[in-house]
């Protein structure tokens, strides 16, 4: 088994070759604007995943037996020398838990995060947001406890995102829950639009004798 740090050169040659061949390049199975991908790693297809409107990436690597691996990659020519927390000389994300043995992953509609789920075989059974600006990734679940590649989770998949309604639906792989435990959930990814405060109501004047 490959760990992402293990994988990491080898996504520096295998992105050269990609973009030498075509900036920006999808695989046939790609659709303009999608913004959900969920992988099979026995019937894998390497490659660019683009963020739809967006300056960002999914470099996709097909391990077979091993599962799939995932970097973010910055595609766009940067505004300035050092943009949040990438620089010329860091244009890959890559990092472990959220890197290895993938099962989905989905962009969010605000061009801010990417969403990735992963096994318990090879990952650590979880999902989790990435904040591409800052490159900080966070567990969304599970919601109970930390997960590792050495005690992983259920292991997750994203079915579908709603951009409408601002919910992302995935479920946990089945087998792997205590008896009776749903396996459907979702995730809001944007606070509900707050109300509209009251003006306070005016005081009537006093009256005095």
């Amino acid at each position: 088994m490959r760990s992402a740090a293990a994988i990491l050169p080898a996504v520096c040659v295998t992105l050269c070759t990609v973009l030498a061949g075509a900036a920006g390049a999808q695989p046939a199975s790609a659709s303009p604007g999608q913004y959900v991908w969920v992988l099979e790693p026995m019937n894998c297809d390497p490659g660019l995943r683009p963020q739809p409107g967006g300056p960002y990436a999914a470099l996709v690597f097909c391990e077979n037996a091993l599962g799939a691996y995932l970097a973010v990659v910055r595609l766009a020519p940067l505004e300035r020398t050092g943009e949040g927390a990438w620089n010329t000389k860091q244009l890959i994300w890559q990092e472990e838990p959220w890197a290895s043995d993938i099962t989905s992953f989905a962009w969010a509609p605000d061009g801010k995060r990417l969403f990735v789920t992963t096994a318990d075989g090879a990952g650590a059974g979880g999902l989790y947001e990435l904040e591409l600006a800052t490159r900080r990734a966070r567990q969304v679940a599970p919601k109970d406890s930390a997960v590792t590649a050495a005690k992983p989770g259920p292991g997750y998949v994203i079915e579908r995102l709603d951009p409408d309604r601002q919910v992302l639906h995935y479920r946990a792989i089945p087998w792997n829950l205590p008896s009776g435990v749903s396996a459907e959930d979702s995730l809001l990814l944007a606070p509900p639009a707050a109300a509209p405060a009251k003006a306070p109501k005016a005081k009537s004047a006093s009256k005095h004798k």
